[in-house]
């Protein structure tokens, strides 16, 4: 009779959504959670405002915890939303300028075409959660390039921005999991350090709508897993690169010294100017994605925009967001301008990326095949270790795959691998020799954590391992 109660109970029970009360995109609508003089609300793409206790008796919804802790939403912004009042708000276009000019006034880039990139990204922002996958942004460069001013301008306006030199597990957790805050992280090439492994972890899986980070806690004295969430817009600013995991899930923006004759205004975040363009800005884009957020989702889930062939997975996946929030604000214009900006960047940083990717892997392929010739007696080298640059040459371009034009291409392919090369006069004539060992190899080998099959005499080691001549 209990088990038979217990069935009927689950079958009548509504299963209820949590959702998160920064931000979130749950059955198809947009959600905010507000905070006005410590009482807390909720707001809808569907108009729908009320108190955050009744989210779960009016929205069919639980909130994640009870106690909103940032929002920058006005009153009049939510009034003017849910009562229909749009005369006092930005068109689409007019917005995304508003923006982009902010950008074009304090901060220089030698590629105009990032202007377009960030102004899109913040926008994202305010409607990230819709996603499966989002972009991080790695700004690169000098001292004096701008990144602080630039890391300061995306503060005040990106959503629930916060700014950090150094970050701990348990702020992430957090401004993410109670606030949905967008994350912006200075000096960012500290993460490289080996004792900021678990806080990598944390952004690695913060790309992905179902990036979440298991961690025990006690709770009336027993020991539980709690999932926190890590999915949430970043910016990661330094001088020096970052993991190449993190850097993966990255657009970079090289920034650059502006050239003396180039004058920009300085941003003061104090003054009434620019406080005054900032909350004009946080508010319209508030507006913006609460009335346009379903218009972007279909976009996305109906993946109605063009994007360059030459993308790789990854780049599709961080790419695909700015791609709809540019075609739907082309849409209150007459041309596709932002699209073409957006898919001609892309392409160009999609394949820039696929060379260094190339550059990076080149070197494995060269010390395998490098091993080979020496193994099989490919090439006969001159007194046991002097191998002529021609006769090299000619024996790795005919295996494919390497991307040196000449000699010199592949003399600097060898001086990253610590391979020398000399001028020798035989009978031959005065000719350069690279000086290569089997012993230097192995300890290459050893150094890029390259395992071998076993080479066999007179067998090509791409016959073995299935195709695969290396493991690593």
């Amino acid at each position: 009779m209990e088990k038979l109660n217990a069935i009927n109970e689950i079958e009548n029970m509504e299963v209820k959504q949590i959702f998160s009360i920064g931000q979130d995109f749950v059955n198809q609508k947009l959600i905010y959670g507000i905070k006005f003089n410590d009482k807390n609300y909720v707001i809808s793409s569907e108009k729908e405002f009320m108190r955050l206790s009744e989210a779960t008796e009016k929205m069919g919804l639980i909130p994640k915890y009870d106690e909103v802790e940032m929002s920058k939403i006005s009153a009049k912004t939510i009034k003017d939303f849910v009562e229909n009042e749009t005369t006092d708000y930005l068109t689409p276009k007019e917005l995304y300028l508003k923006i982009k000019q902010q950008l074009c006034n304090h901060i220089y880039f030698e590629d105009n075409r990032i202007y377009d990139v960030l102004t899109l990204w913040i926008i994202l922002s305010y409607c990230y959660t819709m996603f499966d996958y989002i972009p991080y942004l790695h700004l690169k460069g000098d001292k004096g390039v701008g990144k602080s001013t630039l890391l300061t301008i995306l503060k005040n306006t990106c959503f629930n921005a916060t700014m950090w030199s150094s970050l701990t597990e348990a702020v992430i957790f957090r401004y993410i999991d109670v606030s949905n805050a967008t994350l912006l992280i200075d000096e960012a090439e500290d993460l490289k350090n080996p004792r900021n492994k678990n806080l990598n972890g944390i952004l690695n899986a913060g790309f992905n709508k179902q990036g979440t980070v298991p961690r025990t806690k006690m709770a009336k004295n027993v020991e539980k897993v709690v999932h926190y969430n890590s999915f949430s817009m970043k910016a990661l600013a330094g001088i020096n690169d970052i993991p190449n995991v993190l850097k993966d899930r990255c657009i970079n923006i090289q920034m650059a010294k502006k050239p003396k004759n180039i004058r920009m205004k300085k941003y003061i975040d104090t003054s009434k100017e620019i406080t005054n363009i900032n909350d004009i800005i946080i508010q319209n884009l508030y507006f913006f994605a609460l009335t346009y957020c379903k218009e972007i989702y279909n976009l996305y889930e109906n993946m109605d925009v063009v994007l360059p062939e030459c993308l790789s997975a990854r780049d599709t996946d961080i790419y695909l967001p700015l791609f709809c929030i540019a075609k739907l604000v082309d849409g209150f214009s007459e041309n596709n301008d932002i699209q073409t900006i957006l898919f001609e960047y892309s392409e160009d940083m999609s394949k820039m990326r696929n060379q260094e990717d190339i550059e990076e892997n080149l070197s494995y392929k060269l010390i395998i095949d490098l091993y080979e010739m020496i193994k099989e007696n490919k090439v006969i080298p001159y007194k046991d270790k002097y191998f002529q640059n021609d006769k090299l040459y000619n024996y790795l371009s005919e295996k494919g795959d390497y991307y040196f034009n000449s000699s010199t291409g592949l003399t600097k392919a060898l001086n990253t691998l610590g391979i020398k090369h000399t001028r020798i006069s035989n009978e031959l004539g005065k000719k350069t020799y690279y000086i290569i060992t089997l012993e230097q190899l192995n300890k290459l080998l050893d150094s890029y954590n390259i395992t071998l099959p076993n080479i066999i005499e007179g067998k090509d080691i791409e016959e073995l391992d299935n195709g695969n001549p290396f493991n690593y």
